[in-house]
């Protein structure tokens, strides 16, 4: 319903009128794909992502930063837990956006980017104390 039909011929139509790049033929040609999901742990808890090219990486990586810290101490959405959150979702977007693709098209470092001992190397650049 969403690459052909009604919505295609709208999305096409809107595309057409904004000078869009795409038609109906480029949406019928899309072709999506069911893939396995990562999975990664934060404590005694399993978590299940979408793979790459989608962004579940980085919901797994800021998990592994912020896991040794003691997070339940924090005021919620106080200073501590937001500066913490902040520069975990920091680390992970830069990572993201140098290492995240479409891996048929490149390799994407899936196992690394969701490792604690990953997590560990890049935890050294959070500061509790300074923004990054």
């Amino acid at each position: 319903g969403f690459y052909e039909g009604e919505s295609a011929r709208s999305l096409a139509d809107f595309a057409r009128r904004t000078s869009g790049f795409f038609d109906e033929t480029d949406l019928r040609a899309q072709v999506a794909s069911w893939d396995e999901p990562v999975a990664g742990t934060y404590r005694d808890i399993t978590l299940y992502q979408t793979p790459p090219p989608t962004q579940g990486v980085c919901v797994l990586e800021m998990l592994n930063l912020l896991e040794s810290f003691d997070v339940a101490r924090w005021e919620f959405m106080g200073a501590d837990h937001v500066h913490h959150l902040v520069q975990a979702k920091q680390i992970a977007y830069n990572d993201r956006d140098r290492l995240l693709a479409d891996p048929s098209f490149a390799p994407v470092p899936t196992e690394q980017l969701i490792s604690k001992a990953y997590a560990k190397r890049r935890r050294a650049l959070m500061d509790s104390e300074r923004a990054l």
